[in-house]
Parts: structure tokens; sequence; C-alpha cells
């Protein structure tokens, strides 16, 4: 049994940060949690949520082709985009610093449409570079004008809103003016599952792929414009990626009779001091 106002009590003369955390996943806190509502109107698997910078506005992306916003206070949709898309929607984000106005995402059909709320009907920007099925976009709260993708041709783009957009890759000559990494240039079978930016250091970028390793990049040490096709070593100097994984993936890795799971989401801390992992089929680790 938690005595919890001792805890509390403790926390404001001492560091009992361990013990807050145990709080959060004590049973009778969890018991508490109920459903608070539920939002109809997609027609179609959801497959991504995200929230506004300030939290009032929900946006969802779905089979259906369409993206929704909701008002989470009143609990109903507040406008609807039937999308450009072709394919699935998995991804969907605010850009930062556009007061909420600007949206972008990326779907099965290897494209990523930007969108005005004011006037959706026309995507204000455009991109087909991407070969495969694009799974994430991120974004930072830091980085105006910039926002990030991953997809399963193994590739991660980096985007300047403010710069023209000419779409010219082809699965033999990416377009190295946006192309941030490649990983199948350093792996044999490379899938890229899911991208985060660390919120209080945007120069780190944490990629998830079909292994068992998180990999964090420093931005910094990575160039657009220098494809690694050009220069396959940029991406193992010192201090450019550090990799985590649970041990017994590790293991499970090693042994190539054993299947091992891929990294299916990431996400980074508020403080940027910690990440959650998903693994498809596995556990979500810290």
């Amino acid at each position: 049994t938690m005595n919890l106002l001792k805890i509390l009590r403790n926390r404001e003369i001492s560091d009992e940060n361990s013990q807050i955390k145990n709080l959060q996943v004590c049973p009778p806190f969890l018991d508490r949690l109920d459903l608070d509502c539920k939002l109809f109107g997609h027609e179609g698997c959801v497959n991504c949520l995200e929230f506004s910078s300030n939290g009032s506005v929900l946006a969802s992306g779905s089979d259906d082709l369409k993206i929704f916003l909701w008002d989470v206070y009143r609990n109903k949709k507040i406008a609807s985009i039937q999308s450009h898309h072709r394919g699935n929607i998995f991804s969907v984000k605010f850009l930062p610093k556009s007061n909420d106005s600007q949206i972008v995402s990326g779907a099965a059909d290897h494209c990523i449409f930007g969108y005005d709320l004011s006037k959706p009907e026309e995507p204000i920007f455009r991109c087909r570079c991407h070969t495969s099925r694009v799974k994430r976009l991120a974004c930072a709260p830091e980085l105006p004008f910039t926002f990030f993708s991953s997809s399963e041709d193994g590739c991660i783009h980096q985007y300047d809103t403010r710069s023209p957009h000419t779409c010219k890759s082809t699965a033999s000559e990416p377009n190295n003016k946006i192309l941030l990494l490649d990983l199948k240039k350093h792996q044999e079978y490379c899938e890229v599952k899911c991208i985060a930016i660390n919120p209080r250091r945007p120069e780190q970028l944490a990629v998830g792929s079909n292994d068992c390793y998180v990999r964090i990049f420093d931005r910094r040490m990575i160039s657009p414009m220098v494809p690694f096709a050009d220069n396959p070593d940029n991406i193992t100097k010192a201090g450019c990626v550090q990799y985590y994984a649970p041990g017994h993936l590790q293991s499970s890795m090693a042994d190539k009779t054993q299947r091992y799971t891929a990294v299916t989401f990431i996400s980074f801390s508020p403080n940027g001091s910690e990440i959650l992992v998903n693994y498809g089929s596995e556990q979500i680790y810290l």
C-alpha cells in the first residue's frame, strides 16, 4: 500500500521521482480510467491521431482517405478534408508555428500532401519523391516550416515548406535535395517504419526500422545536400548515431534462425530525456 500524501510531501523536500513514477502505473489509479466518449465519422480504419499545439483540436487520418478535425472539448467533428491520397493515410501532423492552420499527411500511395485548413480543397504542398509507402511524418516545435518523412523505401526526407519543391525521385535516383538518410546504403533490406524528433533537442532524430534497433542520429552531422551514396562513411563517423535495443532482441537478431520484430512507433518524452518504443508483436520499452 502506498501512502500518497507522504510521497507527495517527500517530493517537496527531496527527490522522490522514482516513487512518483510508480504511482503512474499503480492499479488504483489505472482502475479509474474510463471511456470518455466515442467519435464517429470515419468509414475505414483510423491509422493516426495528432493533437494541435494547444490540445484543443484532434486530427485523424483513415483508410477512407479523409482527414477529420475534432473538437475534443465538445466531442464533435468540426472539419472534414477529402485528401488527394489514393492510399491509406498513415500519418498526419500540424505544422509548427503555423497557428495550427496547416497540416501535412503521408500515405500508402507514396505521397505527402500539405493543406491550409482555411481552404483545404487544394493542397499547398505536394511530394511524390518516396518510392514506397510513407509510414510516418515528424515535426518539432522549434523547427518552423520544417518537417520530416519516413518510408518503407528506406529513406528519410527533410522538407522546408518555404522552398519550392519539384519531385524528381526514382528508385535508382533519389531526390538529393531533400534526402537526409538512405538506410538502404547501410542495411541490406531496410524499411523505415517510424521517426521522431526530440522536442527539446531538435537535432536528434530517432529512427525505427524493420530490425530491433532504434537509431538516434545527430542531424548536425548530416547534410541533405550530400547523398550518402557518394560518401557512405558519414553515417558511421563518431557521434553521428547511437543505437538502442533490448538485449534479448539483439540476441535473437544475431541468431539468423530466430524471428525478430520491427520498431513500429517511437516517441520522445516532453523533456526529451526518454524515448518510448513499440515493437510489433512484442512489447513496449522505455
